[in-house]
């Protein structure tokens, strides 16, 4: 009887261990998916100055052409 209770207690015991190695995990998971979308949104905000700059010459260049004209 004492090495039934001892398994049982010591699959009680894993069995905590491994929600909270599960909550530590989901939270890395979590973390790293916010990490992520800031980086996207660096990302996208760096695209889109490329962008407005690239535009920007464009239209820059093209009134130097039509003047010259």
């Amino acid at each position: 009887m004492d090495d039934l209770m001892l398994l049982v207690s010591s699959n009680v015991q894993n069995a905590k261990s491994m929600r909270v190695a599960c909550a530590e995990r989901q939270k890395n998971v979590n973390t790293m998916a916010e990490m992520n979308a800031e980086t996207n949104k660096e990302r996208d905000a760096e695209v889109e100055a490329e962008t407005f700059l690239s535009t920007t010459r464009s239209s820059k260049d093209a009134k130097k052409d039509y003047f010259w004209l």
